[in-house]
């Protein structure tokens, strides 16, 4: 089974895969992108993200899904979906730098990639609610 951890910066993502490969260890762990690239290979990114360092994280994120064939155990740290929803946000907020047809390639090829996955569990980030005392 091919599980996908999907969500924003902040969202729980690593403490729910830590959580789950305490209680499922046969299960391959594929780390965020972001950190393997930096960390294993010595990429850089722009201290600002930028819809092209996305792009490159979604490159790499569906190289790994690709690698592993259906029936294997790996839970991902990421999901296609979040890549190409970052680049979109970049563009929303008008921080595309004329990048239309890199979101273009970025969504064909996550079209192309979720399929491969048997789950995607999407954790939205919580908002923290405060009580109000009334007197």
């Amino acid at each position: 089974m091919r599980i996908a951890i999907s969500g924003t910066h902040c969202s729980g993502k690593t403490t729910l895969v830590e959580e789950f490969l305490r209680a499922h260890p046969d299960f391959t762990h594929e780390p965020e992108p972001y950190e393997v690239m930096v960390e294993d290979y010595g990429e850089e990114f722009s201290a600002v993200p930028t819809v092209e360092d996305f792009y490159r994280q979604l490159e790499f994120n569906v190289a790994r899904l690709r690698s592993h064939q259906t029936g294997e155990r790996v839970i991902f740290e990421r999901c296609p979906l979040d890549f190409l929803a970052y680049m979109l946000a970049l563009r929303q907020l008008d921080r595309d730098d004329d990048s239309a047809g890199l979101i273009d390639a970025a969504r064909s090829m996550a079209i192309e990639a979720v399929p491969r996955l048997e789950l995607i569990v999407f954790l939205p980030l919580e908002r923290r609610r405060h009580r109000t005392t009334r007197r």
